[in-house]
């Protein structure tokens, strides 16, 4: 059961910061969007990012 109720807590933050970061890209240009998608595609392949070339590929 405490199991359960993690799991769905983790679920509903990571849903509100995903809803706060589209709100957030909805407001910039579309260059902010495109930097995230390249970074996704970058982490999905395997590459692993520090937060520094994080931040970089997000501004």
């Amino acid at each position: 059961m405490l199991d359960e109720t993690l799991r769905m807590q983790f679920l509903r933050l990571g849903t509100s910061i995903v809803k706060r970061r589209n709100a957030l890209c909805g407001r910039c240009c579309g260059e902010c969007r495109t930097s995230y998608n390249e970074f996704v595609k970058k982490n999905k392949k395997g590459f692993r990012m520090n937060s520094n070339a994080l931040a970089s590929a997000q501004s």
